[in-house]
């Protein structure tokens, strides 16, 4: 009767713990949720980024003096341009003395130009 009830108790004990691990095997712990699968996309299109917008870009210029020593700072001249023009929606970006025609817009002398380019929105 002793090895009944030993039996028992042991059949019983191993039931348990196996009904307490199978339980834990699913949600070990209450707090985490079960992992959802990531659905599978099949149609993968590239991303375009938004165009960048350029600003607008603008030369101006003013002949040197005649002669070729012409000793007025670009930039200032530059800021002479800007208001004597009414560019007060334009930043100057560069202000260099220059003998190319790119730069040279509004006229050149023998020595060249002051040229200046600005950006305006």
């Amino acid at each position: 009767m002793k090895n009944i009830i030993l039996l028992t108790v042991l059949l019983s004990a191993i039931v348990l713990s196996g009904c307490s691990n199978a339980q834990n095997t699913q949600n070990p712990d209450n707090t985490q949720k079960p992992q959802q699968e990531k659905p599978i996309v099949t149609d993968v299109k590239p991303v375009q980024d938004a165009p960048v917008a350029q600003p607008n870009i603008v030369w101006k210029s003013q002949p040197k003096g005649d002669f070729a020593y012409d000793d007025r700072n670009p930039a200032d001249v530059c800021k002479q341009i800007q208001t004597e023009q009414k560019m007060d929606n334009c930043t100057l970006i560069d202000s260099i003395s220059s003998n190319s025609d790119k730069e040279c817009v509004d006229g050149k002398s023998v020595a060249g130009c002051f040229a200046c380019k600005f950006s305006c929105s």
